[in-house]
């Protein structure tokens, strides 16, 4: 898959997120990013000396689709798996749903 790059809204010329998950800040290139308690990746975006917060998959899905008040779903479950095709827009309903599915079959699999 090649990667493609675009600018994250609100902070064009500063950052870019890419469809693979990957951040760079324009000027000092690729970041490394920051793992919360529940292992999601997420960085502070700086602008006019403010941070911010954000995490990485909602950062890709508002630059490659754009914004929605949806919840962002891993597909796979991998919370570090921020690539484009493994994200999507879900109502929290759906979301929970998902997750359920998954982890059921995932046990199921394992004990047939």
């Amino acid at each position: 898959m090649n990667e493609i790059w675009e600018d994250i809204p609100n902070y064009e010329g500063l950052y870019k997120i890419s469809n693979l998950g990957r951040l760079k800040n324009c000027k000092h290139g690729i970041l490394k990013l920051k793992k919360d308690k529940d292992g999601y990746l997420w960085y502070n975006l700086s602008k006019h000396g403010i941070k911010k917060p954000y995490f990485i998959h909602r950062l890709v899905l508002l630059s490659f689709l754009s914004k929605s008040s949806l919840t962002v779903n891993h597909k796979n479950l991998n919370k570090q798996d921020n690539k484009l095709d493994n994200l999507e827009y879900l109502s929290i309903q759906e979301n929970l749903a998902h997750y359920y599915k998954i982890k059921n079959s995932k046990v199921n699999y394992a004990y047939n």
